[in-house]
């Protein structure tokens, strides 16, 4: 793996707010490449979901983050759908809410969370990322 992509559940303002990932007005996705260690956002999105029923926001989101390749989602809370979300990508709780911060403070734990990406299963720990990391079991 050379690259690894996050989503960023953002709001207007564009930074996190307290709201589950399902529930976020947008979706910031952030490339990063594990060689040269840069950043790249690849795109702002709309969350299409943000009005469907839960099963058909389930699919859409999946849908979502799967063709886009993402393999982290990020927001200050999970819902209901975070048993399906972990399935697929690493949910990471954050404390934080500017996005440039909350990206630093990722990059700096970035081997914990590769770590748990090369793990053949099927569900990802969740993770709290506050000024240190911890990560367990739904």
């Amino acid at each position: 793996m050379k690259k690894i992509r996050f989503a960023f559940a953002l709001g207007n303002n564009n930074s996190f707010e307290d709201v589950v990932f399902s529930d976020a007005i947008k979706y910031r996705i952030i490339e990063f490449d594990i060689l040269s260690k840069e950043t790249t956002i690849v795109s702002e999105e709309p969350n299409s979901s943000l009005h469907a029923d839960t099963d058909e926001k389930s699919k859409i989101l999946m849908d979502f983050l799967s063709e886009r390749n993402v393999k982290l989602i990020v927001a200050k809370k999970f819902g209901l759908l975070v048993k399906l979300e972990n399935k697929n990508c690493i949910p990471i709780i954050i404390k934080l809410e500017q996005p440039d911060e909350v990206l630093q403070l990722m990059l700096k734990h970035i081997y914990w969370l590769l770590d748990e990406l090369s793990k053949i299963k099927n569900e990802f720990m969740v993770f709290k990322i506050d000024e240190g990391i911890l990560k367990y079991k739904l």
